[in-house]
């Protein structure tokens, strides 16, 4: 229940809601009619009529997990756009969004870049300095929590 609650957006979301099928395809029949009965009750408000694109979530997604540098196509909330190389280093979900915490080499500091704003994402060959994802943090105005 919790992979559909955090809606389309999660990284990593895919190979989740595999592992979640084949779980269930291995249950009782009575656990997984009782499973079904909760899922039916919950509901999400993901903004699922605009999700990110599924190529830059990928992209995103393996740059975390290679630790390679991501050059990025962004647009900011006033509207411009600019090309960037990050260290990608997590992910952050705040108010029903999903950002890429990463190490921005433009603005020489760490940022967060909404999944949404993000029109390309290419993985470089380089590798990444090493990050640590609170240090990355801490100049948000709330107390992030790792679940």
């Amino acid at each position: 229940m919790a992979l559909s609650v955090a809606g389309p957006d999660l990284p990593y979301g895919e190979v989740g809601r595999v592992a979640v099928d084949r779980l269930l395809d291995v249950l009782p029949d009575p656990v997984r009619v009782g499973v079904d009965e909760l899922r039916r009750k919950v509901r999400t408000a993901a903004d699922l009529d605009n999700p990110s694109d599924v190529r830059i979530r990928r992209t995103l997604e393996q740059g975390v997990q290679q630790s390679r540098v991501v050059r990025l196509e962004y647009t900011d909330g006033a509207g411009v756009t600019t090309s960037r190389d990050v260290d990608p280093v997590g992910f952050l979900e705040r108010d029903a969004a999903w950002f890429l915490i990463a190490w921005c080499h433009l603005r020489e500091a760490g940022r967060m870049f909404r999944f949404q704003r993000i029109a390309k994402a290419r993985l470089t060959r380089r590798q990444t300095a090493e990050h640590d994802v609170d240090d990355l943090l801490g100049w948000v105005p709330f107390d992030p929590e790792m679940p």
